[in-house]
């Protein structure tokens, strides 16, 4: 009733209750045409562009739940595709400084050369906490998303941003360890304010793929692989190194 697809009880996903990961073809169930589930890729838009619809739709679902606008200075953690395209959404909305961290140092650095945060922070040598005060005259971000299914970095978020700040938890933990420690006094008296983020909604992907066809939001640099079906472990190891950024399978 409130127009949330993303937290409807009866959620149906491609990928999750429709099978077709890493098949040459798939049958598009009625109930994802029903929703408007479908968009016809533009000329301008490669399929590999194309693929990259649906994690850039979850970004803007988190980015529209956090209301970004110009002014913001946002911390991104993690530089994964997800981080990446964080980074530049938060730029076309008008974000005033993006800074990107990661604890793996080769990813970061990787990520950095390709979509040029103000500032890269690698944490595996860098503490992220003193940079930041120093990249913010010691306020903090108001703007923190952990890209990253890590409770260390929602932990280190809440502690981080500004007063009056907004965390958004856009990466899930795993399941067997969903919980972590939360400073409650941080929350009350820095009237900070936390965020969920799942999934996007069918017009949130046709919003996706409108904006790589007009280059609003370039992807087609961050696609650093690309391998066919039938190698398809090679682009699972080169994501899990951090020798990759987005990977495209083709079928």
């Amino acid at each position: 009733k409130s127009d949330r697809m993303t937290i409807c009880q009866n959620q149906l996903s491609m990928g999750y209750q429709f099978a077709g990961g890493f098949a040459e073809f798939m049958i598009i169930p009625d109930e994802v045409i029903r929703v408007n589930g479908v968009n016809k890729i533009p000329e301008n838009v490669s399929f590999d562009e194309a693929a990259v619809t649906e994690p850039l739709a979850c970004v803007l679902n988190s980015q529209q739940i956090l209301q970004i606008t110009k002014g913001d200075v946002v911390l991104v953690m993690g530089s994964g595709p997800i981080g990446c395209l964080h980074v530049r959404v938060a730029r076309a909305l008008g974000a005033s400084k993006v800074f990107l961290a990661d604890i793996n140092g080769g990813r970061v650095k990787l990520a950095s050369d390709v979509v040029k945060p103000d500032a890269t922070i690698d944490m595996s040598t860098q503490d992220l906490a003193a940079e930041m005060k120093k990249l913010t005259d010691g306020r903090g971000p108001n703007i923190i998303i952990t890209a990253a299914p890590s409770g260390k970095a929602q932990e280190d978020a809440i502690s981080m941003v500004s007063a009056g700040g907004k965390v958004s938890f856009f990466g899930g933990l795993p399941k067997e360890n969903p919980f972590i420690n939360c400073d409650a006094n941080i929350v009350h008296y820095k009237e900070v304010t936390l965020y969920g983020a799942n999934g996007s909604s069918p017009a949130q992907n046709k919003q996706a793929l409108q904006m790589i066809s007009t280059g609003e939001v370039k992807v087609a640099d961050l696609i650093t692989h690309r391998v066919k079906l039938e190698n398809v472990q090679s682009a699972i190891d080169a994501v899990l190194s951090g020798q990759a950024i987005k990977v495209v399978v083709n079928p």
